[in-house]
């Protein structure tokens, strides 16, 4: 045996070794996670943007621009406790805005069923949507319907994957605060329940949806302090969508 072939086999060693390195850190690595901003016209209008634009001493449109920019920050913070996860909005600088301009122009939104009901699995997400009505003492009805989002170009978010170098996309689609004036929790001071409603769909790295739904939280009416709904209701907004993420 020369001893160019010890030479050989310990190279042919080290590169498998290499390898199988390389490939157990590819497989651990956390997924990259990269939030859509909904549309500032997709807050839609309710009674309630007056009562906590009033007694919040703000502008109608500042207090749409505080809930969009309160909730993109806490989810975030929620999502990062377990992916790598950034805004599209916030986490770059340049060319952002084109970005954001080029998928607004290319969504088109439409109602649909849930991802829990149109595919449902064992471990649903069905019973985190139970809330109980605090006077009938029975659970609020479950929404199956809300606002997806499509969108005309079908090779924008693989074109994003790339150029972010993202595995999933987060896409806010809608955002409401929504009074129930059926469900009165008191009528001789005309409180009523109320909810912060946030649509959103996920799409994997090629851009074929794999989550669709829409996360709830109650409140009631008499609660107006813009930072307080914020504080009492996004931590369940963010908690149900960074569940649907790893359930999905």
């Amino acid at each position: 045996m020369s001893f160019r072939q010890p030479l050989l086999l310990l190279f042919l060693s080290f590169c498998s070794s290499f390898t199988f390195a390389r490939q157990a850190t590819d497989s651990s690595t956390t997924p990259r996670i990269l939030i859509i901003p909904y549309q500032p016209g997709m807050h839609m209008p309710d009674p309630a943007d007056l009562d906590i634009s009033t007694y919040s001493g703000i502008q109608l449109d500042e207090m749409r621009k505080e809930f969009r920019e309160g909730l993109l920050k806490s989810l975030r913070s929620k999502i990062v406790t377990v992916y790598d996860a950034e805004l599209l909005q916030s986490d770059h600088v340049g060319d952002d805005d084109d970005d954001n301009s080029l998928i607004y122009h290319a969504e088109y939104f439409q109602q649909d069923t849930i991802w829990p009901v149109a595919h449902p699995k064992k471990d649903s997400l069905l019973k985190m949507k139970t809330f109980v009505n605090p006077k009938s003492r029975k659970p609020f009805a479950i929404d199956k319907l809300y606002m997806n989002v499509g969108f005309y170009d079908q090779q924008l978010l693989g074109d994003f994957s790339r150029k972010y170098n993202v595995d999933l996309f987060v896409v806010l689609n809608q955002f409401e605060i929504r009074t129930n004036f059926k469900d009165c929790m008191d009528l001789a001071l005309k409180i009523y329940d109320r909810e912060v409603r946030v649509h959103y769909a996920v799409f994997d790295r090629d851009g074929k949806q794999v989550h669709g739904d829409l996360a709830v939280s109650h409140f009631l009416s008499n609660s107006n302090d813009i930072n307080e709904i914020m504080r009492e209701n996004y931590p369940r907004i963010t908690e149900y969508i960074l569940t649907s993420l790893n359930n999905r």
